[in-house]
């Protein structure tokens, strides 16, 4: 029964730290009020995403050196550097391309497809973990997504391809999701801290080539401090913990936080602005809400014998 209870308490402080999660990538969307003096920061974005991911592989190699982790296998290297791309570099590289079709909305909508395709995949690339109706669940998230993020027909080619590439997007973070669940999940702490660093390391260096390539005439980095302070008080604590929730929770209870986000958004601007609430957006985000706490339901709770690892 104690044992019982710890994995259940266990699992209610993972979901607090994936909507703690949440909480620090809706402040992004919240810079120009929360830091108005760096509200468009010094850096381009691509640079600045290089710098949150050298940070945050800093701290988790010393955390690693601290725990005298054991240096990985070469096919572990790989597979470490290949989450980094595919859940950080990807998406985000993928997602800018498609900016100059789409809107940020448009995006933020098809982005709701992502713990649909968790669901899917997870069996065969994550570890096997899931809860009975999550398809159901992630369908209703992705209805809700559309009620708060209306997504309108491509009206050429390029934004039809534009969807393509956010589709693509969206794909590569759920699979990168859940082949990190998969990897963290046999992991001792210690190494857990070193995939992060590796991980992250490989994703602050695709990004420093992709602004070399793409922003070099638009770096002032002589002026990066609000981009720092940002970085350490916001973006570093969201990127460790999204690694922390790595052995506690599936990969598609990991994804809500791509609908989570945005909803925390949409309700702090409603209560910032006091504006008036439709119909429409009360639908969508109580049907996120519902589909996504259904996908944060413990697996356990639904007969799979295959518990998650809480240590």
């Amino acid at each position: 029964m104690v044992a019982g209870e710890a994995t259940a308490g266990g699992h209610r402080r993972a979901v607090a730290g994936l909507l703690a999660l949440s909480l620090l990538w809706a402040l992004g969307s919240l810079r120009r009020e929360i830091l108005p003096a760096a509200a468009n920061g010094a850096l381009p974005p691509m640079a600045r995403q290089a710098m949150v991911y050298a940070l945050a592989s800093v701290v988790a190699l010393a955390a690693a050196a601290s725990r005298r982790a054991a240096w990985p296998s070469s096919r572990q290297a790989w597979a470490w550097t290949g989450v980094g791309v595919g859940l950080f570099v990807l998406p985000a590289a993928l997602a800018a391309m498609a900016g100059t079709w789409i809107g940020a909305l448009e995006r933020v909508a098809i982005f709701s497809l992502t713990p649909v395709i968790a669901v899917v995949i997870e069996p065969h690339l994550g570890a096997g973990r899931t809860v009975r109706g999550g398809l159901q669940a992630s369908l209703l998230v992705v209805a809700g997504s559309l009620g708060i993020f209306p997504l309108d027909l491509p009206g050429s080619w390029q934004a039809g391809a534009a969807v393509g590439l956010v589709v693509l997007a969206a794909a590569s973070a759920a699979a990168a999701n859940c082949c990190a669940v998969r990897l963290a999940g046999g992991l001792a702490r210690g190494s857990l801290a070193a995939m992060a660093a590796l991980s992250t390391g490989a994703a602050a260096g695709c990004f420093a080539v992709l602004s070399a390539v793409t922003e070099r005439a638009a770096w002032r980095w002589q002026t990066a401090g609000g981009d720092l302070a940002w970085a350490v008080a916001i973006d570093l604590p969201a990127v460790l913990l999204l690694f922390w929730l790595l052995r506690r929770l599936t990969a598609a209870a990991m994804t809500t936080r791509f609908v989570l986000a945005p909803g925390i958004t949409v309700g702090i601007g409603i209560a910032l602005e006091q504006a008036a609430v439709t119909a429409r957006l009360w639908v969508g985000m109580a049907l996120v809400a519902a589909g996504a706490l259904w996908l944060l339901r413990r697996p356990e709770s639904e007969g799979d014998v295959s518990a998650l690892r809480l240590g």
